[in-house]
């Protein structure tokens, strides 16, 4: 079972703002999306995923947009969602449609740079599939670097056919540059690693400045056959070395899939062994932590997304267990 999410009325909300115009019926259906959005729903969520690809400069890749399987009852018929994006270094174009039933229709735009909005509806209401609902085209620049960037997932409304609200659980994408390298360094010092992984893999990655001592900085799970990750301490050394060590996941608790968006919101998956209460804690200091969410979650990977998390200079997270 999906981690509960809470929608509180909000004005600030960008959801409760009014959506661009669009064709008649799209109209209509985002109008009923709009008011869904500014309620309070508690209910298990539906996930929602963009995916992660492979990528290089110059070259178009298609990202997917995945429906989880459904649980929802009644399931969701119509859905809206933001992508943001660096447009800087990426040009998106209109999604195409992936395994959805005849009748069901995709609209989308991009009326503000770094912004695609889509639209997902039908004349029959007909439920979401699970599994692939579109692909997005985004042309990389040639002249970007190697690395990661992100694709935001947000501003996400799902409606059944009674036009009540269906709660989600929102994972973002990315798209991972190609290199020649599995370690790239950055202008400030700091190293992006990438990792050839196994999907759902549980992996150590270790650091080094004599290939004697090692020092474990970070544990994370690949979602895909790659894992990128960056080391914010690089510049400290003069040289480093580093390894990945596949692992198991002792206490059955472990937080992974880290990325950090443009608006500086952090997403990660919680991968826990047993279904069962959670509470996800952060910290500045590793000394006082503060509750951020308790949750009812199943096993295996669920996505977190921390929105606050751009009004601090750095922020630590954990996932305890909780009668």
């Amino acid at each position: 079972m999906a981690f509960v999410l809470t929608a509180r009325l909000n004005q600030a909300d960008p959801r409760c703002r009014l959506p661009s115009p669009s064709p008649a019926l799209a109209v209509a259906v985002a109008l009923v999306l709009w008011q869904m959005a500014c309620v309070n729903p508690l209910k298990a969520a539906e996930q929602l995923s963009l995916g992660t690809v492979r990528g290089s400069p110059g070259t178009t890749v298609q990202v997917p947009l995945n429906l989880g399987a459904v649980t929802s009852q009644p399931a969701a018929v119509a859905m809206q969602a933001d992508i943001l994006f660096d447009a800087r270094n990426l040009v998106s174009a209109a999604g195409v449609k992936g395994n959805l039933l005849p009748g069901q229709v995709i609209a989308s735009s991009s009326r503000l740079s770094g912004t695609r909005r889509l639209l997902i509806y039908s004349m029959n209401n007909a439920p979401l599939p699970a599994g692939v609902l579109a692909n997005f085209p985004f042309s990389v620049s040639s002249g970007t670097r190697g690395g990661s960037i992100p694709l935001l997932l947000t501003n996400v409304i799902l409606a059944n056919a009674a036009a009540g609200p269906v709660a989600s659980a929102v994972t973002s994408g990315s798209i991972i540059l190609g290199v020649l390298s599995p370690i790239l360094a950055r202008p400030d010092g700091n190293v992006d690693v990438f990792l050839n992984a196994g999907p759902g893999q549980p992996y150590v990655l270790q650091a080094s400045t004599n290939f004697v001592q090692w020092v474990d900085i970070f544990t994370n799970t690949a979602l895909v056959d790659i894992l990128p990750l960056t080391d914010q301490d690089a510049h400290l050394y003069p040289h480093r070395f580093y390894r990945s060590v596949p692992t198991s996941i002792p206490s059955g608790v472990a937080l992974s899939g880290v990325t950090l968006a443009a608006n500086g919101t952090v997403s990660f998956q919680g991968v826990v062994a047993q279904a069962g209460k959670f509470i996800l804690q952060g910290t500045t200091n590793l000394t006082t932590w503060v509750n951020l969410q308790t949750n009812t979650i199943g096993a295996g990977a669920t996505p977190f997304t921390d929105s606050s998390s751009a009004s601090f200079r750095t922020r630590f997270y954990r996932l305890l267990s909780t009668p």
